[in-house]
Parts: structure tokens; sequence; C-alpha cells
């Protein structure tokens, strides 16, 4: 159970850069949280944490309302790091299922999406959010890198690399 108690303090920190979160029981009766759907999950959702200038002159006005609306925002991003797993970390879980959560400054802007990296191989499909879940990972070490693109695919910001080591129960060590 202490396990589990950082992993839910992780994602009530988090929820205000998610979209969508969704919840569902396994097998063993854990319930799990992450913005990857799953078959019979709950769907939960959470209002982004967007921010607003406070004003803007008349002319910004104008300019800002005269744009077309489908293009992706100019963003420069400060910072991405990943937060959890922590760098050389131990992890155990049988289901190969990795918890993972970034810290992006400023938040995710709309038609960007973040890419994930594992063991030098990158993913198919993006994140629209900064937490998810890697699923069927085998266990032993791993490298894990994430980066920002827009949605045109060019790299906006890269994170840090990091590894951790998968530890499942063996046949042979129960």
């Amino acid at each position: 159970m202490r396990k589990f108690i950082p992993l839910l303090i992780i994602f009530m920190a988090l929820p205000a850069f998610a979209r969508d979160v969704y919840k569902w029981t396994n097998e063993e009766g854990v319930v799990i949280y992450s913005d990857i759907p799953q078959e019979g999950a709950e769907r939960i959702r959470v209002n982004t944490g967007r921010q607003v200038p406070a004003s803007r002159s008349g002319a910004e006005q104008g300019e800002a309302q005269s744009g077309s609306g489908d293009e992706a925002e100019a963003i420069t991003y400060e910072s991405l790091e990943i937060i959890q797993p922590a760098d050389d970390a131990t992890i155990r879980s049988n289901e190969g299922m990795v918890a993972v959560g970034l810290s992006l400054s400023p938040a995710l802007g709309q038609g960007h999406e973040v890419k994930i990296i594992v063991d030098g191989t990158e993913l198919e499909g993006g994140m629209k959010g900064t937490q998810f879940t890697l699923n069927n990972l085998n266990r032993g070490t791993h490298s894990l890198q994430t980066r920002v693109v827009d949605a045109q695919g060019n790299e906006l910001i890269t994170s840090n690399s990091i590894s951790f080591h998968l530890r499942q129960t063996s046949i042979n060590k129960p």
C-alpha cells in the first residue's frame, strides 16, 4: 500500500496538465489512473490549467481575433524534465507497467504533443498530457527520454534521459 501513496500524490499534483484521465481496477484490485484509455476504464474529464493574459491592448486583441484559430500556438518551452520515475529508480511491476510524470514549463500548447523514447526507440503516436503509463515492459534496465513536437513534427524541446530498472517476480525467486 505504501508504494501506491507516492503514485497517488503525483496523480493528484499533476491533473491540471491532463485533459482526460482514465480509472480502472486491475485483477489484483489495485486502482490505476492513466491518460491512456484501457478497456473498461472510466473516463474522467479534467479541465486544463491554461493561463490567459490579464489584459491586451486594442491592437493585440484585433490581431488575436483575426488569426485563423487552427494554427498551433507559438510557444517557447523553458523546461522539460522527467520527474517520475526518478533516475536510476527500481520499479517493481509484474505487469510491466511504469507510471511516468513530466514537468513541462509552460504547459503543453495546442497542436503540440509529447513523444516518448524508450531504449532509444520512439514509440508510435504521441501524448497530449504530461502523465502517462508505459505498458508491457520487460524486466531489466531501460532508458527513457521525451520530447515535445509541434503539429509538423518539429522538435521544440527534449528532456533529460534517465534510466530505471524494472523488476518482476521470478519463478525461480518468488
